[in-house]
Order: structure tokens, then sequence, then C-alpha cells
């Protein structure tokens, strides 16, 4: 915040150009350096599934309220839970990928079909999401559209518990080529393990 988004923030403001609006910073850290690569007028794509999962209060509101000016007077809260949210992407993401490979296990994790799964999240207080980034339904069936394809996303007390449910969302879902980074929440993990230690 004080070495990019005021810095830029206050720019604008000096040049009578103020900002109301969401700006999305994507940065990349470099140990200590911050490189800014883009920034953009909308959420950031996957970093706002897990701030949704936590966000609690009117999101229309809110939107409103940083347009017209008043966002220091909106009730902006995000509960104390921890968030996480994995994507999966079609075979051969970032490069070349197919479109139209058919989606399932989605019902396992928010549909009506009973898991045992889904009664063990309710019982720990953990909130379970899938957010569908490129998806299409073609001939009644749900199919991948894009390579970035849904992200699982879960909210839970501890970022342990988060990650593991966001992970078993993520196994839970099935299409060809599915592949999904394993080292998510790594180093919040690794600080807390060392915290703790």
């Amino acid at each position: 915040m004080d070495q990019v988004v005021r810095p830029t923030l206050e720019a604008m403001r000096a040049r009578s150009t103020p900002f109301r609006g969401v700006l999305y910073a994507g940065l990349m850290v470099n140990g200590t350096a911050l490189n800014v690569i883009e920034f953009n007028v909308r959420f950031g794509d996957p970093e706002c599934q897990a701030l949704m999962m936590r966000f609690e209060g009117d999101l229309g509101a809110t939107l409103l309220a940083a347009t017209d000016g008043s966002l220091a007077r909106a009730d902006v809260r995000l509960s104390a839970k921890s968030a996480v949210a994995v994507v999966l992407a079609s075979a051969g993401y970032p490069g070349e990928y197919r479109k139209g490979v058919a989606i399932s296990g989605l019902e396992r994790i928010e549909g009506s079909e009973p898991s045992d799964l889904k009664v063990a999240w309710a019982l720990e207080k953990t909130r379970v999401k899938v957010f569908h980034a490129a998806t299409a339904l073609k001939d009644g069936r749900l199919v991948t559209d894009g390579g970035r394809v849904l992200a699982a996303a879960a909210a839970a007390d501890s970022i342990q518990d988060a990650v593991v449910a966001a992970y078993r969302a993520a196994d839970m879902i099935q299409f060809e080529g599915k592949h999904f980074r394993r080292d998510i929440a790594r180093r919040a993990l690794a600080h807390l393990g060392a915290a703790t230690g």
C-alpha cells in the first residue's frame, strides 16, 4: 500500500484526476522489491475470489460508495476467517488448450447431491464455493471454455482448514487435462509453522 497504491492514488489526485472505483494492482515480489506489472480498473482474477469468500456486507452498496466517493463511510468488512482459492486450468494452459472438455463433480460440492464432506464442512463452519471463470454450457453439459476454468475456494477458521477444504474441492472436480498448483498458501503455512514451532 505504501510503496505502490497510495503513491499512485496521490499522483492521480495531484493531476486533478482522482480515482474512484476498483483499482487492481498486479504486482510481482522479488525478495524485498516490488514490481508493478499492471493496473486494471476491475477486480483481479483469481485474487478476488478469496476476498469475496471473506466479504461481509452488501457488495452492490460498497461498489456504489466507491464510485460516488463515499467509501470512507461505507460498511466494508472482511470476516476473520482465512480464505484460499485454487485455480483449475485446462491442459496446456498458459499455452494452447482445448475448449469443450466436459466438466463433472461440481454437484458433489455445491449441488443437491448429499455428501459426508458437505456435512463435515457445515459442522466445521467451512464455506466452500466454486467460481466459474471459463466455462460454457454445450448441449446441456458444462464444458471448459478457456485456460483458467474454475476456482475452488474455501473460507475457514484457520488457513490450514481453508487450504485442506479448497484442495478437497479441487480434487472433486473432474475434466480431462485438469491441472492446478499444489503450493497455494505454502508461504502462509510455513510462516504459521515457524511462528508456532
